[in-house]
């Protein structure tokens, strides 16, 4: 929830940072001896793991004495301190840690999977054969996608599956 504190009070503030600049932007702001978060995502793509900014062009900082604002507008990568009407927006702890509570929640989801091996038990996650357990017979890679000869209904068939169609199978 966003909302304005007193001028006072140790909060978090939001920073609009000038194009391309977030990395230059988070190690000038370090230097100074500011608590920062540019929440980033990372991500799974033909193999590679990537990075970027989940939100571009934005990021937190930690703000203590008002007197330091002029340094915050003044350092290299930061474009402005973000206001509305003249105003501070300003973000309480618990706001933070809830975004970087979900941020670890996605990067945990998206980041690369490990492949499937020979005699996983897998369950399937596609609508045909939803839920459905098989065991993986041989996997070889092709093109992002993994293929997978299992083990359904005491028959042997091949399939390609993206490796995000399987899960392994808990047991459960």
């Amino acid at each position: 929830m966003l909302f304005l504190k007193t001028l006072y009070e140790m909060s978090w503030i939001i920073v609009t940072l000038k194009p391309n600049q977030s990395q230059k932007a988070e190690e000038n702001l370090v230097k100074q001896g500011f608590k920062t978060f540019f929440p980033k995502i990372t991500y799974s793509f033909q193999g590679k793991s990537i990075t970027k900014d989940l939100f571009p062009g934005y990021a937190f900082i930690y703000f203590t004495l008002w007197e330091k604002l002029v340094s915050i507008n003044s350092t290299k990568g930061i474009s402005r301190v973000m206001s509305i009407n003249h105003m501070i927006p300003q973000l309480s702890d618990s706001v933070i840690e809830k975004i970087k509570k979900q941020l670890n929640d996605l990067n945990s989801r998206f980041l690369y999977q490990e492949p499937f091996k020979k005699n996983d038990m897998v369950t399937i996650k596609l609508k045909l054969f939803k839920h459905q357990e098989a065991e993986v017979l041989e996997v070889s890679n092709k093109q992002n996608t993994q293929k997978v000869l299992i083990k359904i209904l005491n028959s042997t068939q091949t399939f390609w599956l993206d490796s995000k169609d399987l899960d392994l199978y808990s047991g459960i």
